[in-house]
């Protein structure tokens, strides 16, 4: 059975789910999947935008994350929400290491509706990366509102 090929309302028992053939690709081992697309949401002030730093420094680097092994990317990190200072004290105060594959892309003017554009406008600078965080809760508050 394909992972894939899942028609609407099937249901499988456990034995059937433990049997399958499945062998996925992970970016962060159990915890995220290469080449998918990931959500974390929380309530203000939990920690996200900290969890999501280490997440994309570990991911940089190819080391640990949470006592999970990483696979090693080239990280662009979104920043819509908190201006470049507020990053900077946040990643001096986790003190992560010093060199990094990881960028950092401070853009005021973007919103969910052209996030793929600023994106695709990154790798035709010859920017390739293997993982990408969005850090934009209060655009997505405005969306929603």
């Amino acid at each position: 059975m394909d992972l894939y090929d899942m028609r609407e309302d099937e249901y499988l028992s456990y034995d059937q789910i433990i049997e399958m053939d499945v062998e996925l690709d992970y970016l962060v081992d159990t915890l995220i999947r290469d080449k998918c697309v990931s959500v974390l949401s929380a309530l203000p002030k939990m920690g996200k935008t900290s969890f999501a730093i280490s997440l994309a420094y570990a991911i940089a680097n190819g080391t640990e994350f949470l006592g999970l092994k990483t696979k090693q990317r080239n990280v662009l990190y979104i920043c819509l929400d908190d201006c470049k200072e507020v990053i900077a004290e946040r990643c001096k105060k986790m003190k992560l290491g010093e060199e990094s594959n990881l960028s950092f892309q401070f853009t005021k003017n973007a919103r969910v509706s052209n996030l793929e554009a600023l994106i695709i406008k990154n790798a035709m600078w010859g920017r390739r990366f293997g993982f990408v965080i969005i850090d934009m809760l209060n655009d997505i508050r405005e969306v929603c509102n």
